[in-house]
């Protein structure tokens, strides 16, 4: 209490009142004494990846990265503090509700709609938090977030390209009377009939590398190989803006879905292999939003 009060007074931080979420996690002589009267430090890892004491902990991250009412009262790192302290002070129930929540970390001219936002962003964010129901709890047990970060770090660039041109060919279905060219190489590729033909361009080719790109259209336009193209007016051509978001959209894709595929070898319980299963099916979507919006 006494460093939370000469943190308000040295104008570092204008609390307005001393709660659980005040708690100087970041400082080490103050959790070296939480984990005392809890007999052991076994959630210090948990404390500081995901609440605060590291450079990066996800808590302060989501602070300074959010907008300025947020930002100022530190609302990440007081609604994290407090389930911390909810789930692990020797509470009865070992989590904490969302009305428990709002009521540790309210004061004067808070938005309290804005917990449920830095609840949203922490169960997005954090390794060591877990969500059943509605209720909120830290324990040493490591979340589907920490196993996203791991499989995502161990996808390669192939395995990403290769899964964006999957959805592309996908999301731009042939049709009748349209010839759809995917990811040409060369003007030979693109047919030269009485027919509309649209060239679909590569993750190679995009408005990121724009003189090259538009060299290989126009080249496309004038000729067909070795010869001039005689029905010029029937070829269109799709490009995307830049391939870097369809990317990432991919590359979150097929981590989930890694993870879905090992469910049972990972001990997942019923829960967490439906929380998987809605992981996989946004990461879907937000892929083919990706792509429509690249090639607009």
């Amino acid at each position: 209490m006494a460093k939370a009060y000469l943190s308000s007074y040295w104008k570092l931080h204008k609390d307005a009142l001393i709660g659980l979420g005040t708690a100087p996690l970041d400082d080490p002589i103050f959790r070296a004494e939480v984990f005392e009267q809890l007999g052991n430090r076994s959630l210090e890892g948990a404390v500081t990846t995901d609440i605060a004491g590291q450079s990066n902990s996800h808590a302060d991250r989501l602070d300074a990265e959010a907008v300025k009412s947020i930002r100022d009262t530190r609302l990440h790192r007081k609604t994290a503090t407090t389930i911390f302290f909810k789930s692990n002070g020797g509470a009865v129930r070992a989590e904490a509700s969302v009305p428990e929540i709002r009521l540790a970390v309210g004061e004067p001219d808070l938005d309290i709609g804005n917990v449920e936002t830095a609840l949203d962003a922490l169960t997005d964010a954090c390794y060591y938090l877990t969500v059943e129901r509605k209720t909120y709890r830290f324990s040493v047990r490591e979340n589907l977030n920490k196993r996203f970060s791991d499989r995502r770090s161990m996808i390669g660039p192939a395995q990403v390209d290769e899964a964006v041109r999957r959805e592309i060919e996908k999301v731009f279905k042939p049709r009748p009377d349209v010839e759809c060219v995917y990811f040409p190489k060369d003007t030979a590729a693109v047919s030269d009939r009485a027919t509309l033909s649209v060239a679909i361009l590569g993750l190679d080719q995009t408005m990121g590398e724009e003189k090259p790109t538009l060299a290989f259209i126009e080249q496309i336009m004038r000729e067909c190989g070795t010869t001039g193209r005689t029905f010029k007016s029937g070829v269109m051509c799709m490009v995307a803006e830049s391939a870097q978001p369809m990317r990432d959209e991919a590359k979150k894709l097929l981590a989930w879905q890694s993870i879905y595929d090992e469910a049972h070898e990972l001990n997942l319980d019923d829960a967490q292999r439906a929380q998987v299963k809605q992981r996989v099916d946004r990461a879907q979507r937000d892929l083919q939003e990706a792509i429509w919006r690249g090639y607009r």
